[in-house]
């Protein structure tokens, strides 16, 4: 569960605390935190009955023509956990695949050929290929997809389990999405014991700015045949980070990225395993490196990246930019708002983006410095002051400013450009803290007691990492605060810039959500941080609620992409939804 998690029902305990008093909030953590392997357990075991199970090996729902080739390296693997992966592929109820195992076994392990032969005699669905001698995990998968005929290619680590409805789901998704790139989330087990769940990855759909800081795709993942194109399926320069500039490559040339949020994939847990020890492989960290600054190279966006110390394989970008753009920052000052005068003053001393002109909205003090320009129209709050400073702007990037912000360092715009340069980026967000604890960590969709919209982790201490470090690492989301919001001017035009209904609340994910559907995408970046007196409270109005759902019903409906649907909505974030 980690710290997150058990702050997570601490804090939920404590507001239970003050009905029932310190003993039954501590007990309600206690409680739940000895619950949650349970919990995890019954998440992936429980998610389907043996009836279920047994509709899938009968159904004619899906088309019984798709093969899916499974790539199996082999080197030195124990006999009992390459039984046991044989068994988890046999158990599928999904039956049309082969099995391909290439072994760069030592001549002292003869028995790894031996057991797959034995296999091999019953079940024709079994391929193997000796090979002359260990090629490395690379070279060994190339020698796997040379054995292939499928449709489909499925990556399978050699000591790990499929769960029994793996490939139905796979190819139910392809049959409904026409996807050649499919992944499903995966837990971690405690070897020899499958029962016995130390952790569960739930993953968000396709996020090309997450992937790139970390391969939270990893298992199980497929794609199709004529994705890998002529060259081959690994490279071996990137030996210790293969599977992930594998699937850096594969999304970026797919035309539609499926993501299954179920747990399929069982990631086995013991001494020499990569699941147990991340740095087990000293060169990973370099080959992570390398391979997430080839991608970004390969999509336009040349980044040197660095390993975000005590975080694993995740990864910190800084995208090249060769010009500085006019930046118009707008502060607006309104009824309630802090001075958006001492705010100029305190970007201009605390910014070292070059390029920049400060709109002050509203009555406010004069400063004498020849980049700060005035909006004299009154603004009744904060949106409508950005709306009215947008129109009049010189920049071609529009920066919203709540005077009430300072930021934490210097170099936080420069960090916001990064990300806003990008042509398929709209708008760029930061991290925000109030009285060392975090007020805004991107949005989700759904979250929150209205169900519209709201920020998980909100109230933790700045220095938790979040779940699988999420809030060390620029990230997308659905839509981010309005608060410090940055965005092209062009963009905000196309779509049609800030909606008047909704100047008292939620035009920040208003604006988000119209940047979607023009297919840019919106980033969190916590390298651009920014602190506030006082928490922020936004009270939206039942009206306001009414033409939101109204206006994006069809977009809530589907829920957040970046926030799995088997965590909690309601409090907290990034937990388990209790089943």
């Amino acid at each position: 569960m980690g710290l997150e998690g058990a702050f997570n029902l601490i804090k939920k305990g404590a507001s239970r605390g003050r009905e029932l008093g310190f003993r039954a909030a501590l007990a309600y953590a206690v409680r739940r935190i000895h619950d949650a392997p349970k919990r995890m357990e019954r998440a992936v075991f429980d998610a389907y009955s043996e009836e279920m199970l047994g509709r899938q090996r009968n159904s004619t729902d899906i088309s019984r023509e798709i093969k899916i080739s499974l790539l199996v390296p082999l080197y030195g693997t124990p006999i009992p956990f390459l039984e046991a992966l044989i068994h988890s592929v046999q158990d599928q109820t999904y039956t049309n695949w082969e099995l391909c195992f290439a072994d760069g076994s030592e001549e002292c392990h003869t028995e790894v050929e031996q057991c797959v032969l034995r296999y091999a005699e019953t079940d024709r669905r079994i391929r193997y290929r000796k090979l002359e001698r260990n090629e490395g995990i690379s070279g060994n998968s190339n020698a796997c997809l040379d054995l292939a005929t499928g449709d489909y290619i499925g990556l399978l680590d050699h000591d790990d389990l499929l769960h029994p409805a793996a490939l139905y789901e796979v190819v139910r998704t392809i049959c409904e999405t026409k996807a050649d790139f499919i992944y499903t989330d995966e837990a971690t087990f405690q070897s020899p014991e499958p029962r016995r769940i130390v952790s569960i990855h739930y993953k968000p759909d396709y996020a090309p700015d997450q992937l790139r800081a970390n391969n939270y795709i990893c298992h199980f993942s497929v794609f199709s045949r004529s994705l890998v194109g002529e060259g081959p399926l690994f490279r071996k320069e990137f030996d210790g980070s293969q599977d992930h500039d594998l699937i850096l490559r594969l999304t970026s040339r797919a035309e539609r990225v499926a993501h299954i949020p179920q747990v399929l994939y069982l990631w086995r847990s013991h001494p020499q395993s990569v699941a147990m020890d991340l740095g087990a492989k000293s060169y990973a960290a370099a080959a992570g490196v390398h391979a997430v600054e080839a991608a970004a190279f390969a999509a336009g966006y040349p980044a040197t990246a660095e390993v975000i110390s005590g975080c694993g394989s995740v990864y910190r970008l800084r995208y090249a930019y060769s010009t500085e753009p006019l930046v118009s920052i707008v502060i607006p000052q309104w009824q309630g708002g802090a001075d958006a005068a001492s705010a100029a003053e305190d970007l201009l001393t605390h910014t070292d983006y070059p390029n920049l002109e400060l709109l002050l909205v509203g009555r406010t003090r004069r400063v004498d410095l020849p980049c700060v320009h005035y909006v004299e129209q009154e603004p009744t709050s904060f949106a409508e002051g950005c709306r009215m400073a947008a129109e009049q702007a010189d920049g071609a990037y529009l920066l919203f400013f709540d005077a009430a912000l300072r930021p934490e360092s210097a170099d936080w715009l420069s960090e916001m450009m990064m990300y806003a340069q990008r042509t398929d980026v709209g708008a760029v967000g930061v991290r925000q803290s109030a009285k060392n604890k975090l007020d805004h960590t991107g949005y989700v969709l759904g979250f929150g007691h209205d169900s519209i919209v709201g920020c998980p982790y909100r109230g933790f201490p700045t220095k938790f990492g979040g779940y699988m470090h999420c809030l060390r690492y620029a990230r997308n989301v659905s839509a981010v605060d309005g608060s410090c919001m940055l965005l092209k001017k062009a963009d905000y035009c196309a779509v049609g810039g800030i909606d008047p209904e909704l100047e008292a609340g939620a035009w920040d994910l208003d604006l988000c959500l119209a940047l979607g559907q023009h297919g840019l995408r919106q980033v969190w970046t916590p390298y651009a941080a920014m602190k506030r007196r006082t928490a922020k409270h936004v009270s939206v109005s039942d009206k306001q609620k009414r033409y939101v759902r109204q206006k994006w019903g069809s977009i809530l409906a589907k829920g957040d992409p970046y926030y799995n649907p088997n965590f909690s909505h309601r409090w907290g974030g990034f937990l388990i939804e209790k089943k």
